[in-house]
């Protein structure tokens, strides 16, 4: 049975991956504003939904 490795050799991963981790921090925080309050829901919804689409 092959292995394969669990880290990956190529140094472009590690920052998709932590450019990744930044946005879902920055949509978590979003949506923690959202929940917190009824005003200007439209325009945060846009703001987390444009975080999910960033690479």
């Amino acid at each position: 049975m092959p292995r394969f490795p669990f880290i990956p050799r190529e140094q472009e991963f590690f920052g998709l991956f932590e450019q990744s981790a930044q946005n879902m921090i920055k949509a978590a925080q979003g949506l923690q504003k959202l929940v917190a309050t009824s005003a200007n829901i439209p325009e945060r919804v846009a703001e987390i939904t444009d975080l999910e689409h960033q690479v």
